[in-house]
């Protein structure tokens, strides 16, 4: 499935963010929305946040992937598709490797 009209949108802190984006291109994706599901999800992975979520060992396609800096309680978020991690961040999208998008991240989760 062809995500590049997922690829012009254009980051802001409060009204498109990276949990924005991933529930977007989630919902292209599968048809689902999950955005009550991460309700509350950048600050702060808990339990209840990603209960509607099985944690995975390791991504499949698609998945989510929830990234946390050393010490931080807030979190980055994008989704995993054909072996690359699309996300949104201040630069504008991306659509990396793994080992690229999660540089820096010290705890990276996968969920579905």
């Amino acid at each position: 499935m062809n995500l590049d009209a997922f690829f012009d949108r254009t980051y802001n802190i409060k009204r498109y963010n990276c949990l924005h984006h991933a529930t977007e291109v989630w919902h292209h994706l599968t048809n689902e929305d999950i955005s009550a599901k991460l309700a509350g999800v950048l600050n702060g992975v808990t339990r209840a946040h990603v209960s509607g979520f099985r944690r995975l060992p390791a991504p499949v396609d698609p998945c989510l992937v929830l990234m946390r800096h050393a010490g931080s309680k807030t979190m980055h978020v994008g989704v995993w598709r054909d072996r690359r991690v699309i996300h949104i961040t201040e630069r504008g999208v991306e659509c990396m490797p793994l080992d690229v998008v999660t540089l820096g991240f010290t705890d990276v989760r996968y969920y579905r």
